[in-house]
């Protein structure tokens, strides 16, 4: 996307949006096949618009969340009589609330009094903290110079919807949000900014797999789709980016970490001061041995750990202001911090949360680039938020600096059927795949359609390659036969692997694609992990959008016991022609992945790819299995996509399958859930 400035840069952020989400789409999925597609790496914290609008580092901004330590500057400072005893009786601080906010507002400039709450902080502690974004990007008096201040200085027009919406009157919603756009955007208007909030709403209430978030982005999918229309009907040349600002996990743990500090016996706010976010603690203490005390009362908790100094400069935090905090205690992924000072009585219970390490990956965003009249497929990679700027100022022909990164077409992968694959190893497979569509054709020459589904479906097949250089496909081939009889496939599977050299060449004879309810595992897998290899594509195509929701914890149980059949199978010697020991081998690791996979489920955040499942199940489980066990399944991940692994070999054998899979029963248990 070089060359002539756009004529409007159109901003759309889809709060939430994760990286994954798009392929839960239709409009936003085939948006990011024609344009630039990655992911957006939000800041640390959750205050990005001076990475959005002013390139700024978090250190550079100086505060990464809502509140900081400022007891000088408090707008809640008068509240320090009242705050007498031990304040924290409910009634009166439900009393004050509406008094309390008044009260502050005044005391702060505009931009801060559209936003500031005084949240669930207790009434002793509230008058320590002021809010930390007194001014927004487009304020004369911000801190920095924004993309606002350029357009300013040029005399082009901008538009901005966005929280916190100064002025806004009646319900908040994506709808009414993209409406507002849709009625005001002008061709006059250089550049655009409009948050959709909704999907953040829904994935903190129901969880980034319920069928409420799915429903949620089907709407956005849709409000995407009108403002894209839009935009490239008043403009001539315009840059349309979609963005999740941050990505969305499931809450698989509650860690009580205010207990622990109350523990310590240290007076707040003379000796310890902390703020309790949902993912992070942040810590100003009055000397070094009340921070040693309060350090040790968190690492016992568990749930998280110290930022280390290259966590620091890594998240370029390094130098910023003490306001900010001393020292933070951040939450794994997947736990949040109860009850914390957004729900300090602990009446709520979140089921998705934000926040995390800006590298774990379901904590990014989704980023697409569509410039309809310059179309230009790319792979984007990791974005870091504060790269929107250059890219902002870069199109709209304003950027003094160095030009942004310049993105070349997406390559080819490596292999299409593998992820470490060669275009001799996909050589081989093609082979494979025609041989299997020709016999399928010659035995059922009206068949509608032949779909190739599991790992070599989506792009992650096992093949090896031998002393000789030689590719062998090492997992077996699952082929969905449309408008086949039910019968008339019969024999043709144990001849096709006998002629492949497979363990197995598994045909499914189905009349479509629907599936039968409840959706199954292997539906799910279909839909998003299913390539047409001859036939109709109508079938694939027409087929619904899954919530991970719908997999129940039956499903995932049943596969586990279905691949401990394959590993009964394998200790047994039963298979012909088979050796015993590669057979178990192949067996025990899909055993292991049915671990990981059945736990997902039970977390509603299951997804078709092993890659992702792998990194998920990696970040959501630290707490919940122990280590090694949590080492053997990522180990089974790598040998399934043919990575390196740390064991040499692993699952080779039943026993790594069991300890595993009672790990899990137990997990379940311990979780309360009706295995």
């Amino acid at each position: 996307m070089v060359g002539r400035p756009a004529d409007a840069v159109i901003f759309v952020l889809v709060d939430a949006l994760r990286h994954d989400y798009v392929a839960r789409t239709r409009y936003l999925a085939a948006l990011a096949r024609q344009g630039i597609h990655g992911q957006l790496e939000e800041p640390f914290g959750f205050c990005p618009r001076g990475a959005y609008f002013g390139g700024q580092t978090m250190a550079e901004q100086g505060y990464t969340n809502l509140f900081r330590y400022d007891p000088a500057r408090s707008p809640f400072r008068w509240t320090r009589e009242l705050a007498a005893g031990d304040g924290h009786d409910a009634a009166l601080r439900a009393a004050l609330r509406g008094d309390l906010t008044l009260r502050a507002k005044g005391r702060v400039p505009p931009f801060a009094a559209t936003y500031l709450d005084p949240l669930d902080i207790p009434l002793p502690w509230l008058s320590y903290f002021d809010v930390a974004e007194r001014e927004g990007p487009a304020s004369p008096t911000a801190a920095y110079r924004s993309i606002f201040h350029r357009l300013d200085a040029s005399g082009a027009s901008w538009l901005d919807l966005s929280w916190p919406y100064p002025g806004w009157v009646g319900g908040l919603s994506s709808a009414r949000v993209a409406g507002f756009a849709l009625d005001r955007l002008t061709a006059a208007h250089r550049f655009a900014f409009v948050h959709l909030p909704d999907l953040d709403f829904v994935g903190h209430a129901a969880g980034p797999g319920s069928h409420d978030l799915q429903r949620a982005l089907d709407d956005a999918d849709r409000l995407c789709a009108l403002l894209v229309e839009r935009v490239s009907a008043l403009h001539r040349d315009p840059v349309i980016v979609i963005a999740g600002d941050h990505g969305m996990l499931p809450v698989v743990r509650r860690v009580d970490v205010a207990t622990a500090l109350a523990a310590t016996g240290l007076p707040y706010g003379e000796t310890l001061t902390y703020f309790v976010d949902s993912t992070m603690v942040r810590v100003w203490t009055a000397h070094a041995s009340a921070r040693a005390v309060a350090m040790a009362a968190l690492d016992a908790c568990g749930g998280g750990h110290w930022l280390t100094p290259d966590e620091w400069d890594r998240y370029e935090l390094t130098g910023i202001d003490r306001s900010n905090g001393e020292a933070i205690f951040l939450a794994d992924p997947g736990v949040v911090f109860a009850p914390n000072f957004f729900d300090w009585r602990g009446t709520g219970a979140i089921k998705g949360m934000h926040g995390y390490a800006p590298d774990v990956v379901d904590n990014r965003g989704a980023f697409i680039v569509h410039r309809p009249r310059v179309p230009h497929a790319a792979d984007g990679g990791v974005i870091a938020a504060r790269e929107l700027h250059g890219l902002f100022e870069h199109w709209l022909g304003l950027g003094a600096g160095a030009a942004p990164r310049a993105w070349t077409p997406a390559p080819d992968r490596r292999g299409r059927w593998s992820v470490g694959g060669t275009a001799a190893s996909d050589a081989v497979v093609d082979g494979h795949l025609d041989t299997i569509v020709r016999r399928i054709r010659t035995r059922v020459p009206d068949v509608d359609a032949v779909v190739l589904a599991g790992g070599f479906g989506r792009g992650e097949g096992t093949v090896t390659v031998d002393a000789a250089g030689v590719a062998h496909p090492q997992n077996d081939y699952d082929v969905v036969v449309v408008g086949a009889p039910a019968d008339a496939l019969v024999g043709l599977d144990a001849a096709l692997g006998a002629e492949l050299g497979l363990d197995f060449v598994d045909l499914w004879p189905r009349p479509d694609l629907r599936p039968q309810r409840p959706v199954s595992q292997f539906d799910v897998d279909v839909r998003y992990g299913a390539t047409r290899l001859w036939g109709n594509p109508l079938h694939l195509d027409a087929l619904p959008a899954y919530a991970p929701a719908e997999l129940g914890l039956d499903e995932g149980l049943f596969q586990l016991g279905n691949r401990a059949a394959g590993v009964l199978l394998g200790v047994c010697g039963r298979v012909e022609g088979v050796r015993d020991d590669a057979f178990l081998a192949r067996q025990a690791v899909k055993c292991l992945i049915a671990v990981a996979d059945a736990w997902l489920i039970a977390q509603c955040d299951y997804h078709a790819s092993y890659a992702i499942r792998r990194d998920r199940f990696a970040a959501l489980t630290r707490g919940v299995f122990a280590a090694d066990v949590r080492r053997t399944i990522d180990d089974a991940f790598a040998a399934k996509l043919g990575l390196p692994r740390a064991d040499a070999a692993p699952a080779a054998t039943a026993a790594a399958y069991a300890a595993a899979a009672q790990a899990l029963l137990v997990v379940l248990a311990d979780a309360g859930t009706d295995a």
